[in-house]
């Protein structure tokens, strides 16, 4: 949406499941063109919770600088990793072409509040003052104070949230695996990715009705790309009882 309100083209990579999720060096030198001029990273995965590993994040590295492009690094779930993989691109090589997006929605739960910052390298003009003053001026006082504390404030809790995320995550791998649902397992951020390619004609269809049959809310894989065709997304933002209550209901329901 952000690229097309610039009027800038996206071409889309795929992330295959056999795959693991991951981006493929080779898919993404193919979708290069001779006006591409950014490839765009998201690792902690939304919706997928898959962690790109430093050896893969460095081959495209590379190839973005072979290419002369800019990597733009969507970090918002890099407090959310649940085995330790993750790496931030700018840590890695190349640092001179990355900018990394980071939010305090995610880490510190202030979701809908919108503050967030950039990491950019140094000496490099930026334009994103300009745009921030066109389109909001400022972040408001309370929300900015609120993430002044949030930074400054003790940090326990972040890693009881995010060990909690992921008692939730295994709880709820462990419930799917025993009722027969495939799942990817996410080693990040808070959502889970199931496969409901046999259970209705549409992921969109599927997600519509499981909601109005049995209240269940899930976001239909296409929501994020039509190569989200047979999946949905769970979020594990609730409590362990009603999430795992969700995911009997999901594992019981059909369209097929």
């Amino acid at each position: 949406m952000m690229a097309r309100l610039v009027h800038a083209v996206e071409r889309l990579y795929p992330l295959r499941p056999e795959l693991g999720f991951l981006p493929s060096t080779e898919d993404l030198e193919r979708a290069v063109g001779p006006r591409t001029t950014a490839i765009v990273l998201n690792s902690p995965s939304n919706p997928l919770g898959a962690i790109i590993p430093p050896d893969r994040l460095r081959e495209l590295l590379d190839l973005a600088a072979e290419r002369d492009l800019w990597v733009i690094s969507d970090e918002c779930y890099d407090a959310i990793t649940f085995d330790g993989s993750f790496a931030s691109p700018a840590a890695l090589g190349h640092p001179d072409r990355v900018v990394s997006c980071y939010s305090f929605s995610k880490t510190y739960a202030m979701t809908g509040w919108r503050v967030g910052y950039l990491v950019v390298p140094a000496g490099v003009p930026s334009p994103f003052g300009r745009l921030q003053q066109a389109l909001l001026s400022c972040v408001n006082a309370p929300a900015q104070l609120a993430a002044l504390a949030a930074l400054t404030g003790p940090q326990e809790q972040v890693a009881q949230m995010r060990e909690a995320y992921k008692s939730r995550r295994d709880a709820l791998i462990a419930l799917l695996d025993r009722l027969g649902v495939p799942c990817h397992r996410p080693a990040g951020a808070f959502y889970a990715w199931v496969d409901v390619v046999d259970r209705a004609p549409s992921a969109r269809q599927f997600a519509l009705e499981l909601l109005r049959r049995q209240r269940v809310a899930v976001a239909p894989g296409t929501a994020f790309g039509p190569a989200g065709e047979g999946w949905v997304r769970l979020s594990l933002a609730a409590e362990t009882d009603t999430l795992l209550e969700g995911a009997r209901r999901l594992a019981g329901f059909s369209l097929n």
